[in-house]
């Protein structure tokens, strides 16, 4: 799956508005697509990232709404995206027992954490940072595979 995923190009679709998301649209909308690179377990925003995905996929919305405005960037923490974020994703995410299965690269800063189910399914989730490393929302990665 990693090598599958690693030599795929993908294009970030957002699932929910997020700081600085009208230009990330442009750019997918003209056509640019990331190529994803491995990130280390133990790369900070990574370690940051896991464990705000293993709050949401435990369904903690109390303690993952907590983190994020901790982590976030100012005008993020004190928006109530937050919350309707990080139920989205509880949301989005409940449809089987997934747990973290690797780390990539995404636009900028952003980490995108692969999720594997228990019935050998695929997902992803990923952890928008800023240049300042402060969490500004989520996205989901759309891997393209042909």
């Amino acid at each position: 799956m990693t090598n599958l995923i690693t030599r795929a190009l993908l294009a970030l679709t957002f699932v929910a508005g997020v700081a600085g998301a009208a230009s990330a649209q442009e750019a997918i909308a003209n056509g640019v697509r990331v190529e994803p690179k491995p990130l280390a377990a133990t790369d900070p925003l990574a370690v940051r990232a896991s464990a705000l995905v293993k709050l949401i996929l435990a369904g903690d919305k109390d303690a993952a709404v907590a983190l994020v405005r901790k982590e976030a960037d100012p005008a993020y923490a004190k928006s109530d995206k937050v919350v309707t974020d990080v139920e989205a994703h509880i949301k989005r995410l409940s449809t089987a027992k997934y747990s973290i299965s690797d780390f990539q690269t995404g636009l900028g800063s952003d980490v995108m954490v692969l999720l594997t189910g228990d019935k050998g399914q695929e997902e992803n989730i990923v952890i928008r940072f800023n240049d300042a490393k402060l969490m500004t929302g989520f996205a989901n990665a759309r891997i393209n595979r042909g």
